[in-house]
């Protein structure tokens, strides 16, 4: 349904989008992701056609949009957009709002027609009773299903969704987005997605693309992207991740780090010599028996908790362990103090192998700096 070849967009000196390609099949739901400044509204804005690029390829359903010889405005493309606000008109009832498109868009169709699709797209999204309210007596949830009805009433091949979540407080947002996927789901849109709020990407999303200043870092399945990160970026930035540096050993599945030895049932062939040991808050099990022999086992240390937060269904230790900070999920019934010196492993399907990084200062690169755990 789209096809992005190496897009390039610049702003002056800047390179806001470098070199960008990806493909997205036809009736799936696709997120970018990655944090504020790396690109992923200037890529939604350059497919639907607000900005213009410097370079690369952009095709919708086959036909070619963008080319450095060809340039088709956004009103002349098959899309639909929801905005990160919305853009509901304050001075218009809930029905004119979702009537737009109709009469003045690409699709215009007779008053009959208009007033059916428009009572019948509000019945399923559920504004039907709201219909004669102004846009502004509508809560923000409320707001952001109009602005979807809107926009499906485009009919579009593409839906595009600028963060239209951020505004909603945390509990409503994960209301609207399993609403938003069941939508998506029964009127068949292909849909492009972009946020910097992973939880979002990882529950909504078919596939992901993660980026970083303006490059696709990695592209896959949410449970691809947690559970094999290419890179030390994307291990840090798709959930909790602690990085350790260590040497990979001759026999393929140890590795010595400052920590001790760790193993893996991961693969580790693509990985040779100075590699990252990552693993999650939740891999970690935590003991509040003091450290014995056992210590020596591999994916087993020691560490001190230097802060125990109460977050309802478990407790979130901030644990140093010889320098390195790392954080592990526990039970709430497990009693820790500050302070307290706990034992703590890591199983073998819990450690993920990702690929070295070199330079740990505080000049690195923004996703060097990730790494920078000490």
């Amino acid at each position: 349904m789209l096809q992005v070849d190496r897009l390039v967009k610049r702003f002056g000196t800047v390179g806001a989008v470098n070199d960008v390609s990806f493909e997205v099949p036809e009736g799936s739901f696709f997120t970018l992701l990655g944090p504020s400044g790396c690109g992923k509204t200037t890529i939604l804005r350059c497919i639907a056609g607000l900005e213009r690029p410097e370079g690369g390829r952009i095709a919708i359903a086959g036909e070619e949009v963008f080319s450095p010889s060809r340039f088709v405005p956004p009103e002349r493309r098959p899309i639909a957009m929801v905005f990160q606000s919305y853009a509901i008109w304050p001075h218009m009832t809930v029905f004119e709002n979702a009537a737009f498109p109709l009469r003045y868009g690409r699709n215009r169709c007779h008053p009959k027609e208009l007033r059916r699709r428009v009572e019948s797209m509000l019945e399923r999204v559920g504004l039907a009773e709201m219909s004669h309210r102004w846009a502004t007596q509508l809560s923000g949830g409320q707001q952001q299903r109009l602005a979807l009805a809107r926009a499906l009433l485009c009919e579009p091949k593409l839906l595009l969704l600028d963060e239209p979540l951020s505004n909603l407080d945390a509990k409503l947002r994960a209301s609207l987005r399993n609403e938003l996927k069941t939508f998506q789901r029964a009127f068949g849109v292909t849909a492009i997605y972009v946020t910097h709020d992973q939880s979002e990407a990882l529950a909504l999303s078919d596939h992901i693309a993660v980026l970083d200043r303006g490059r696709i870092q990695q592209i896959g399945t949410p449970r691809e992207l947690y559970r094999h990160p290419a890179n030390a970026f994307v291990a840090h930035f798709i959930g909790d991740a602690t990085l350790i540096p260590g040497e990979l050993q001759s026999d393929g599945k140890g590795i010595m780090t400052p920590l001790g030895r760790f193993e893996t049932l991961g693969p580790t062939q693509a990985h040779a010599g100075s590699v990252l040991v990552c693993f999650r808050p939740e891999s970690v099990r935590v003991s509040t028996q003091p450290p014995t022999q056992d210590i020596a086992l591999p994916n087993t240390f020691s560490g001190i908790a230097r802060s125990v937060d109460f977050l309802g269904d478990h407790l979130e230790v901030a644990v140093e362990a010889q320098s390195w900070r790392l954080k592990a999920h526990v039970p709430n019934s497990l009693p820790i103090q500050e302070g307290q010196e706990l034992t703590l492993m890591v199983p073998q399907e819990g450690v993920i192998v990702v690929p070295s990084e070199t330079d740990y200062s505080e000049e690195a690169t923004p996703s060097q700096r990730v790494l920078n755990s000490r």
